[in-house]
């Protein structure tokens, strides 16, 4: 009898943790397809997947999951630093009030992270195809809405026909498809779906064509290279491509700063005519008076969120009509003029982690599908979206838990 008892409640226990990896899978899958009609709920469902995983596990199984060390320790790094910002920030109040909201966003991803590896294996491998289906089904959307005015636009946000409807709106779920394509390939390839693969780049590819987000078009692009042939597997590449970004992101003020002087030149190019029909100019002239600022008060910066509170920036306003900036639309830029030279040494030595953890890997696949998500997400970063913005903290969680699904597949 009690056999019996301990092999139902094995078998109740092995149900219950299937249950747990397919519901965690499906809320994932959920995501992208949620960001068309919502992109700020990104903002907070990657964060509640990732806590309802970790309780889920730790009520039902009484088995608590060890805390990710990588995670907690960049986690609390970042709020560490967002809250120290504010002994030099121009307005201490508000760094403070960012350090909470931060807290409350970064620390339940990383529970889900730590609960990712307990998942049952076999049940994530047997419904991972979800997440290419809700890529393909991201792109068909957007597609779909830009085809044909806007319909679900319109409808959720109550915009009759006949009135302007910002197509721009459909930026923000371009970028989440885009940076998610890399992961769902991975899993096609694994399946070896080789005419789905090709399917769904050129589903990708339609939407650029009438999409307006440059973002998602510059991440595609850095993406698929280091998806299709970047050296994973070679020793000397990782060391190569760190240097490279911590030198990048160490002198980009310096580079940024004779920004302004370029835009002659680019629009004199071969490539004049996209300049002219981008926001190239606008960035170039933020970044050089952003970097002008930068180099001012180089050692600690202006606390977080520092570029919504100046207003006395020495812009030009040749392309850009203002003084003022939310964000410099460059993380790099981000960093120096919020945590100056101390927060950009801060984000190499985070780099530096996240290569090894991914190195750790082994595996080529899993390591190129991360790479590739990594720069895609540094390259949309580069030139488009604020670090502390809600829904692209959000995004990058959720990217973060597909990488690690697909690594707990492949290893």
């Amino acid at each position: 009898m009690k056999r019996t008892d301990s092999f139902c409640l094995n078998c109740q226990e092995t149900k219950a943790e299937q249950k747990a990896a397919f519901v965690f899978v499906l809320i994932l899958a959920f995501l992208p397809v949620m960001a068309v009609v919502a992109p700020r709920f990104l903002a907070y469902g990657p964060a509640f997947a990732g806590l309802f995983l970790y309780l889920w596990q730790g009520l039902s199984f009484r088995r608590w999951p060890r805390p990710h060390r990588l995670a907690t320790l960049s986690a609390g790094a970042v709020t560490f630093l967002a809250a120290a910002s504010a002994l030099w920030s121009v307005d201490p109040a508000e760094s403070l009030e960012r350090a909470g909201k931060l807290c409350l966003v970064l620390f339940p991803a990383t529970m889900g992270l730590s609960a990712i590896p307990a998942l049952d294996r076999a049940t994530v491998t047997r419904w991972l195809w979800l997440v290419p289906a809700s890529v393909a089904l991201c792109y068909s959307l957007i597609y779909i809405e830009l085809l044909f005015d806007m319909p679900l636009y319109r409808f959720f946000n109550h915009i009759p026909r006949g009135e302007f409807a910002n197509s721009a709106a459909l930026n923000r779920p371009a970028v989440t498809a885009t940076l998610c394509l890399f992961t769902a390939l991975a899993i096609l390839k694994r399946r070896r779906h080789t005419a789905e693969i090709g399917a769904l780049v050129l589903l990708s590819l339609l939407v650029f064509t009438l999409n307006q987000s440059q973002s998602a078009v510059l991440a595609f692009v850095c993406g698929l290279i280091f998806f299709s042939c970047a050296p994973a597997g070679r020793c000397w590449f990782q060391p190569v491509l760190f240097l490279l970004t911590t030198a990048l992101l160490l002198w980009s003020p310096l580079l940024a700063i004779n920004m302004l002087d370029m835009v002659e030149a680019l629009e004199n190019s071969t490539l004049g005519s996209f300049f002219s029909h981008s926001y190239a100019a606008e960035r170039l002239e933020i970044w050089s008076f952003i970097a002008q600022h930068i180099l001012e008060k180089p050692w600690f910066g202006y606390g977080i969120e520092a570029t919504r509170n100046i207003e006395n920036f020495n812009a030009a306003q040749i392309y850009y009509r203002s003084t003022t900036v939310l964000h410099p639309h460059n993380f790099a830029l981000q960093i120096w003029i919020e945590f100056g030279l101390i927060g950009a040494l801060c984000a190499c030595a985070l780099l530096g982690k996240i290569l090894d953890s991914i190195h750790q890997s082994r595996n080529i696949r899993s390591m190129r599908t991360e790479l590739a998500t990594l720069y895609a997400s540094m390259a949309v970063a580069a030139v488009g979206y604020g670090l502390w913005q809600g829904w692209w903290l959000g995004l990058m969680t959720l990217l973060l838990y597909l990488c690690a699904l697909l690594r707990l597949t492949e290893d």
